[in-house]
């Protein structure tokens, strides 16, 4: 046996830093976060560093596909390397093991159940050199469900962060590891050091007791009693304080249960009428952890569930009031004629869309007011806010150019950036209604095909389907407002929709918003609007109050 052992180091010695470049080429995006998360979790510097470095790689994620994406390598392993000159290749090859990344174990010339038999990777709370925490939180993060991991996010952030969780800009729920980063790094919990002094996940403990995730509580606490009563195991000899761990312990979680053998065994998934409208392949992680985008298994059903106590969030972006931006960054997407100061009706606007749509359930957000920064940030929110939701409206209200609607301070946002942020997995086969009051007259100064193909190197076709756009005015045209009753096409979208909400579905509701707004002349002016629509169901609002 001893040999045995003495052939496996040997083989780990001989891993060469250059070797590591050819190792995260085999490697894809979902697998360096999970890596990343166990070499650098165990300080708050490093998690501070990894988390940004995560953060960036997701524009542009490696495939995984034996070569480099666009921008090249990502560099996380032959940085740790560096920072970590005597212990790197254990600790690597541990990772690996504990991801199960088979195929780079292979060309390394591991053989996976030498490994297997080391390392244990399906027993959370057995470690050799990775901290323990950091492996019962990976399986942890492994065994929930993309909706259980999305409700714990949303309900620690609002309960700890509530003013800091905007700040992260990630909204993938299918990589909690990120987000445990980013509460590591913000001291919502703490892991210690190796033998689990000074760690403190009482806030994940109490979470996993309110809403029953027994299992996920019991990896925890059994991580906490194993390592905190033997020290790390490989030096069971060493006498370690008790105290941290059992403060913990005997405070958040009661007595220890019995830990699983096999994470097949125990999913963590506990389903609650929140989770039944979700499709049963959704609601269980999939065999290479990544959330399903294959259009075979849309439910083709003829209408969406939206139920009124969670048919979702309206968001109502109105700007009212302009000013140009001074940041010498943006001068040249400032128009060349300045807009007036203040756009006359559109108050008028915002209250007969809130009224309207708070009329069938959905819960408003009124933003007045907003940059072009600020635009996309809350409409990011609002996308992470709405996991457990059934559908999403975003309404905005602004000066506009073709391709483009305007912040407050001038600058414009392409309208496709705008669908690719309402395009997360968070709302996937799930209607989204975007509505466009504004014009679309000139040629803006943001090239907005470059903006759209940015966008789509980031996601596939079948994300922005369920997407339902309806702008007041054509390409090349001028959106009409009246300063005392508002615009022509959210007066005609609130009259008909009111109107027709329960005999028609939003589809056909547009269609006649359209024809009503086309019959309307003013001195002259006419307007016209147009939508456009992926979706692949009838979309019918709940029942009014």
């Amino acid at each position: 046996m001893g040999s045995y052992r003495r052939n496996i180091m040997e083989r780990i010695n001989d891993i060469d830093i250059d070797d590591l470049e050819y190792v995260e080429r085999d490697l894809c995006f979902y697998e360096l976060v999970s890596l990343g998360f166990l070499l650098y979790g165990r300080e708050k510097t490093t998690s501070e560093y990894i988390l940004q470095k995560l953060i960036v790689l997701q524009q542009n994620p490696p495939k995984g596909k034996g070569n480099f994406g666009l921008a090249g390598s990502s560099d996380i392993l032959r940085k740790y390397a560096t920072i970590n000159n005597t212990t790197w290749r254990v600790n690597i090859v541990e990772a690996l093991a504990i991801i199960r990344a088979k195929k780079v174990l292979r060309k390394l010339g591991f053989s996976w159940q030498e490994l297997h038999d080391i390392y244990l990777p399906h027993i959370p709370e057995v470690n050799v050199y990775i901290h323990p925490l950091l492996k019962a939180l990976y399986k942890i993060s492994e065994r929930l469900s993309i909706a259980q991991a999305g409700r714990m996010v949303i309900k620690i952030n609002e309960t700890y962060l509530r003013h800091e969780s905007q700040n992260l800009r990630f909204y993938d729920y299918g990589h909690l590891e990120v987000f445990l980063l980013f509460w590591m790094t913000r001291d919502v919990i703490a892991i210690g050091n190796q033998n689990l002094q000074g760690a403190d996940v009482l806030n994940l403990i109490s979470y996993f007791k309110q809403n029953d995730l027994d299992s996920m509580k019991a990896v925890l606490v059994d991580t906490i009693n194993h390592n905190s009563v033997h020290g790390n195991y490989r030096r069971a000899t060493n006498n370690t304080s008790n105290t941290v761990a059992d403060n913990v312990v005997q405070s958040a979680a009661g007595n220890a249960v019995g830990r699983q053998e096999t994470e097949d065994k125990d999913s963590g998934a506990v389903m609650d009428s929140r989770d039944m409208s979700l499709s049963a392949e959704h609601m269980q992680p999939q065999p290479n952890g990544f959330p399903r985008t294959d259009h075979e298994d849309f439910d083709c059903t003829e209408r969406y569930v939206i139920r009124k106590q969670q048919a979702g969030y309206v968001l109502i972006i109105n700007q009212s009031k302009f000013y140009e931006e001074t940041n010498p960054e943006f001068k040249n997407l400032l128009p060349k004629i300045p807009f007036k100061p203040y756009r006359a009706g559109t108050d008028v606007d915002r209250d007969n869309l809130k009224a309207l749509f708070s009329s069938f359930g959905y819960t408003p957000l009124v933003r007045d007011n907003l940059t072009h920064e600020e635009m996309q940030h809350v409409i990011g929110q609002t996308v992470q806010k709405s996991l457990i939701r059934d559908s999403l409206i975003v309404c905005i209200l602004t000066h506009g150019m073709e391709g483009v609607v305007y912040g407050c301070n001038s600058i414009p946002v392409s309208i496709n950036t705008i669908k690719a942020i309402m395009a997360e997995d968070t709302l996937k086969g799930k209607p989204k209604l975007l509505i466009i009051q504004a014009c679309q007259k000139n040629i803006a100064p943001l090239d907005t095909s470059v903006s759209n193909a940015e966008n789509q190197l980031e996601k596939q076709p079948d994300a922005y389907a369920d997407m339902l756009t309806a702008m007041s005015s054509i390409a090349g045209t001028e959106a009409l407002r009246h300063t005392m009753t508002g615009s022509w096409f959210i007066e005609s979208l609130c009259k008909l929709t009111a109107k027709w909400c329960t005999r028609k579905h939003m589809l056909d509701i547009l269609t006649n918003v359209i024809a009503d707004v086309a019959k309307r002349h003013d001195k002259n002016e006419y307007m016209l609007p147009i939508m456009s629509t992926t979706l692949r169901k009838d979309f019918f609002l709940p029942p009014p109050t």
